[in-house]
């Protein structure tokens, strides 16, 4: 909804209110007006949600949460579907903010997660009620429900594993679901309170942790299974890594489960998106400066 005001000759019109538009659009609306001379709807301030910065939204969107103007839904287990994994479902959380191993890494610079359509409320929201409900009791055998009919499963198209209670519960999951084969990616293997759990997981025979690698073209061998983003894709024979052929596949996982795999060791990702160029590009200009 917009708010209209009337505002009379003596007001101060640049008063602004900040309201939520809940049609299909999803902006955000600031003192839509019409003046009290009679014929004049002027909207002085109006910005998409996706236009904003990604703290500056997501507190915007929790503040609207928590006033309830965004209704959650019934049910504790909220599963997305990524257009690059072609079907496959995944559990996920806002990026950054249940992000601990990423202070350390340079390559969450150009995190995906940060921006375009993950900046939409649409978005946000199921990642907000995740955050909350994997606290509840009943969050593994709702979540053991929900995977009945997947074969394969992502963890994480957004956010980490950021405490050892939730890493708990993934295994739970993990451990009662033999028939879907588990790709949990992580930011997270290098902070020493996840370190025993993380390999309980990965030692499941349907479960494969990756530690996702700190930077750019530098690869990692601390887990049996690991994944790097490559600044090209000659960099993955150079650096003897499985190469993800999604950049050469309209950025779609199609067919290939690689990422699943425990035999491939070391999964490489060409860099893609704008954000992600611009990190890569300002790498590679300081290492040829």
């Amino acid at each position: 909804m917009v708010i209209n005001r009337t505002i009379g000759d003596n007001d101060n019109d640049n008063l602004r209110q900040n309201t939520y538009n809940d049609s299909c659009n999803y902006r955000l609306f600031a003192d839509s007006a019409m003046f009290s001379n009679g014929t004049v709807r002027c909207s002085r301030y109006q910005l998409r949600v996706n236009k904003m910065k990604t703290e500056t939204t997501n507190r915007k969107i929790l503040d609207l949460m928590e006033k309830r103007t965004v209704k959650f839904r019934d049910g504790a287990v909220h599963l997305s579907k990524t257009s690059k994994l072609d079907g496959v479902k995944s559990w996920s959380l806002l990026a950054k903010k249940t992000c601990p191993g990423s202070k350390n890494a340079s390559v969450c610079n150009g995190c995906y997660a940060l921006g375009g359509f993950y900046n939409m409320p649409t978005v946000i929201q199921p990642r907000v009620e995740n955050q909350k409900n994997w606290k509840l009791a009943s969050w593994v055998d709702e979540m053991v429900a929900a995977l009945k009919n997947e074969r394969f499963f992502r963890w994480f198209d957004s956010g980490d594993i950021y405490k050892l209670e939730l890493a708990e519960k993934i295994l739970a999951v993990c451990e009662r679901t033999p028939w879907v084969n588990h790709w949990i990616p992580t930011q997270s293997w290098d902070i020493e309170k996840f370190q025993p759990i993380l390999r309980k997981i990965d030692a499941l025979p349907n479960a494969v942790v990756r530690a996702s690698a700190k930077h750019v073209d530098r690869p990692i061998d601390s887990f049996q299974n690991s994944s790097v983003v490559l600044s090209g894709p000659d960099k993955a024979s150079e650096l003897n890594v499985t190469i993800c052929h999604s950049f050469n596949n309209a950025g779609k996982c199609g067919s290939c489960r690689a990422c699943y795999d425990k035999t491939a060791k070391t999964i490489g990702y060409v860099q893609h998106g704008k954000t992600m160029a611009k990190h890569v590009n300002i790498l590679l200009s300081t290492i040829k400066a």
